[in-house]
């Protein structure tokens, strides 16, 4: 009925218009704050002592800090080229090529690595040595903070304190055995009455699967600094079938917000 229509079409847009305010009024106060922030004069800081936040009693030297300000995701030049590695990477990509055009791509990757050359080294002499001293540390954990751009440095002994502190919440419990065998097995009965291709289904099966990985990153911005967890089901039994599951459901998924 066209009166049905009008009143859906009233609803839908009162909705809309009422989430389009809310994330604009929000977004607006997020932009007061930053500004305000700004001005304040308490707001000026060294720009190292804001991405390297030192919780352990470690005692950091200018290189330290200054390699550390570089970000974990860094990456030191290489002294040489890994040729080896290259060579085994892309021998474990050509198996699936037909052996003319496997051929045609081994000449090709012959021909760059003989003429590639080390990069240039992108560290101080005392930066390379402040790399050296920093590996040795055993008591202390240099993570991630949970938000923004900062590293963060804390002892061992604090950080597994925090993190059993999470763990002690009623909403963890303890299993009496590792079911990691029992998901693999039961991926793989699904995987045969699926309507996936047969061709896919081994690519599915994740090899030797481990656990997922409970790991947590400082919060900085909150005072005492808690932890925030994070569980990462790389190479758990459910990782390769979840990424196609992801990939299969993108085009299905519109422009929904989230």
């Amino acid at each position: 009925m066209p009166e049905d229509w009008e009143t859906l079409e009233r609803i839908t847009f009162q909705s809309s218009s009422t989430t389009f305010t809310a994330i604009r009024e929000k977004q607006l106060q997020k932009f007061e704050n930053l500004v305000e922030k700004k001005r304040s004069p308490e707001s000026t800081f060294n720009k190292t002592d804001s991405v390297v936040i030192n919780l352990s009693q470690v005692n950091l030297s200018d290189s330290a800090t200054s390699i550390l300000s570089k970000g974990l995701k860094f990456a030191i030049a290489l002294r040489s080229i890994p040729k080896e590695d290259i060579i085994s990477v892309v021998e474990n990509a050509l198996r699936k090529l037909r052996k003319s055009e496997a051929d045609e791509i081994r000449e090709e990757v012959s021909h760059i690595i003989r003429k590639a050359r080390p990069p240039k080294p992108n560290l101080t002499r005392a930066e390379k040595e402040a790399v050296c001293e920093l590996r040795k540390m055993d008591d202390s954990l240099i993570l991630p903070a949970d938000k923004g751009n900062a590293t963060v440095i804390i002892s061992e002994e604090d950080y597994r304190k925090k993190a059993c502190g999470l763990l002690d919440d009623p909403t963890y419990k303890e299993l009496n055995s590792d079911p990691t065998a029992k998901i693999q097995r039961n991926i793989k009965d699904l995987m045969k009455h699926s309507s996936i291709p047969q061709e896919e289904r081994r690519s599915l099966i994740q090899s030797a699967p481990k656990p997922p990985r409970l790991y947590d990153l400082p919060k900085i911005h909150k005072d005492g600094i808690p932890l925030r967890p994070i569980v990462s089901a790389i190479d758990s039994p459910t990782h390769k079938l979840a990424k196609y599951l992801a990939h299969s459901l993108r085009p299905f998924s519109g422009l929904t917000a989230t």
